[in-house]
């Protein structure tokens, strides 16, 4: 059977509404449906940029001593290992997320991933590498 043209997938920018959203329960079919996904989708990346710092902090924190005398097993198994692990799988779901909403192709929810982004990484960013040894 052949999809016809309003079942298609875009492979364009587009603002047309009556898209699904990630799953086929999810359908934007009007503007305050859309803006609520922007909202979350920009919420979304905004987290995705903490969540990045808070990974990248703790491996930082329990690299150098955490482990000195400790079998592969008993790293493997630490609490901070384990944490770690989770903190990835999180952020692996969220990538997910944000990746399938960008492969809509609308502008607006487009838009709302780079702009939560962005604002992530300002919020966020600034707690990396060279910027904190100016700020001590």
């Amino acid at each position: 059977m052949i999809p016809s043209h309003s079942d298609a997938s875009h492979a364009y920018f587009h603002t047309q509404k009556n898209i699904n959203l990630l799953l086929e329960s999810i359908s934007l079919d009007d503007d305050k449906s859309l803006v609520s996904a922007c909202i979350v989708l920009f919420i979304i990346a905004f987290f995705q940029e903490g969540i990045k710092l808070m990974r990248s902090k703790l491996l930082h924190k329990t690299r150098p001593k955490q482990f000195l005398n400790k079998t592969c097993a008993q790293r493997m198994f630490s609490a901070w290992h384990l944490l770690q692990t989770l903190l990835h799988s999180v952020q692996m779901f969220i990538t997910a997320i944000i990746m399938l909403s960008m492969m809509s192709f609308h502008a607006w929810i487009v838009a709302s991933i780079i702009a939560g982004g962005t604002f992530g990484y300002l919020c966020f960013g600034w707690a990396h590498g060279s910027i904190t040894a100016e700020c001590d």
